[in-house]
């Protein structure tokens, strides 16, 4: 199954949709496998994670220039920090009480700020 592909893909850190990949990674699936979202936008969040090391796999870019964008993915498994991330951000109350706070600072930080600051929400909790 072909999926269309985003002319312009936004280059934002999508905390949520990290969070939901390396959840639907973890329950064996693919990230391809979150249908509600746009897949280029998901193969960059993958991208990140790859870059960030929290994953092993693969993302297919597509195009030339500017105009590349990425047109499938692929998961190996999850590293173990990316399952410490996702460890400090798995509790649903967590990651409600972590995301509400980022909203005041901007909505976005780096993946190590995010983990961190939720595992002091676990704490004070």
């Amino acid at each position: 199954m072909e999926y269309p592909v985003k002319a312009h893909l936004s280059m934002k850190r999508d905390l949520e949709l990290i969070r939901n990949i390396l959840l639907a990674v973890e329950d064996g699936k693919q990230p391809l496998s979150l249908r509600d979202d746009n897949p280029s936008e998901i193969c960059y969040q993958v991208q990140c994670l790859l870059d960030y090391s929290y994953v092993e796999g693969k993302v297919v870019w597509n195009g030339v220039g500017e105009t590349q964008v990425p047109v499938t993915c692929v998961v190996k498994r999850i590293t173990m920090a990316g399952h410490d991330y996702l460890d400090s951000v798995r509790d649903p109350k967590v990651w409600s009480k972590t995301k509400s706070a980022l909203e005041k600072i901007g909505g976005s930080a780096a993946l190590e700020f995010v983990k961190e600051f939720a595992r002091r929400v676990c704490l004070s909790s």
